[in-house]
């Protein structure tokens, strides 16, 4: 079977048809994330091209993903959540923390997978006084956006503020100074979040827990507003375009509730809700009225898939197999680095002031810069 016969509707299925997942309890979560990686068409393709034998995660998704293809009826997921050790299913679960333990299982099987979800943060350090500067490399499978500076519960909150936020430079001066070992002694710095490459699949979780000394936990259920097109700026200044493509929602409050699916089909670039066993389509006014923002009040996890032009819609399953997108993202990528270089020889003498002062090694966690 080719791989592009994985994302293929069976000729016998009416397109835009769909089954749910039987809650074994509370794992409204897990049947919600599920729906969302099978709506991947990148991740399915690598999943289902493996061999359909033996009992490992990878194994029991192609069982699940080749049935939810199939269509015919309500489906069990008893098997994946004992694979996971997920024993009490009466037990809610924080749907961002199971996709991490599901990520984590499925690429130490399949190392690939990692590539289409790693977002690579650059932590930048600075010494005022000598300019000595080091970078350090975080990869992360999700990125989690805070609500610690919202001034209320009612305050609005954007995902665009949020990636803002992870960005800004902060500066420590006066007690929190750092030692520097170039100068031997505390300096000014500065301190900064960038991302050095960006996925092929960007997953966003909005915290909306936080712990409070007096309170302890609290759900903040303030409204967020989500772009259907989000712009990402890499280190080297490269934006990156992504659509979004899924939102998980939770319910409730601290101590349980409800999560659901709102997902985009690439079959038909209709969207979809996935409550369980139920499953509806939904008009696109229901997710943004403008069709440009979603605000919601509940939107907890987001899923964008990575675009070349910002101008066009998500490719459909009859457009391009995941290898092509893949390819124009990488393409993408090649083009950057060539104006990358491009530049720094048409100035070599920043160049290599600049490769002297990152040269030596400096980094929040070595020896040679401590918080007091």
């Amino acid at each position: 079977m080719s791989v592009s016969k994985h994302l293929e509707v069976p000729s016998h299925i009416k397109p835009g048809v769909y089954v749910g997942l039987r809650n074994q309890g509370s794992t409204c979560y897990f049947n919600s994330l599920l729906q969302c990686l099978f709506f991947t068409p990148e991740l399915r393709e690598a999943i289902c091209s493996c061999g359909n034998s033996g009992t490992s995660i990878v194994h029991i998704l192609i069982k699940l993903f080749q049935e939810l293809m199939d269509r015919n009826t309500l489906l069990n997921t008893t098997g994946i959540t004992k694979c996971l050790g997920i024993h009490n299913v009466h037990q809610q679960q924080d749907i961002e923390e199971y996709f991490r333990r599901l990520m984590d299982k499925i690429i130490e099987e399949k190392e690939e997978i990692r590539q289409l979800y790693e977002v690579k943060k650059v932590h930048t350090i600075t010494c005022c006084e000598c300019r000595l500067q080091t970078k350090v490399e975080n990869p992360v499978l999700s990125l989690s956006l805070s609500f610690k500076n919202l001034a209320s519960n009612h305050a609005g909150y954007s995902v665009a503020s949020a990636l803002d936020e992870i960005q800004q430079e902060n500066t420590f001066t006066g007690d929190d100074q750092l030692y520097c070992e170039k100068c031997r002694c505390k300096q000014d710095a500065t301190s900064k979040y960038c991302f050095g490459s960006l996925p092929q699949i960007l997953v966003l979780h909005l915290k909306r827990y936080q712990f409070d000394s007096f309170t302890g936990f609290t759900k903040l259920s303030c409204e967020v507003s989500v772009p259907l097109l989000l712009n990402m700026s890499k280190e080297d200044h490269t934006v990156v375009y992504y659509h979004l493509y899924a939102m998980c929602h939770h319910s409730g409050g601290i101590h349980g509730g409800h999560y659901l699916a709102e997902i985009k089909s690439f079959e038909n670039n209709s969207w979809y809700e996935f409550n369980d066993s139920r499953v509806r389509k939904i008009p696109k006014r229901q997710i943004s009225t403008d069709g440009r923002i979603c605000v919601s009040r509940t939107a907890y996890l987001l899923m964008y898939r990575r675009c070349v032009d910002c101008s066009a819609e998500p490719m459909s399953s009859r457009d391009h197999s995941t290898n092509e997108w893949v390819r124009a993202a990488q393409q993408q990528d090649h083009e950057s680095e060539k104006q990358k270089k491009k530049r720094r020889s048409r100035n070599p003498i920043q160049n290599n002031n600049q490769r002297k002062s990152t040269s030596c090694t400096l980094c929040c966690i070595s020896p040679q810069w401590t918080l007091d």
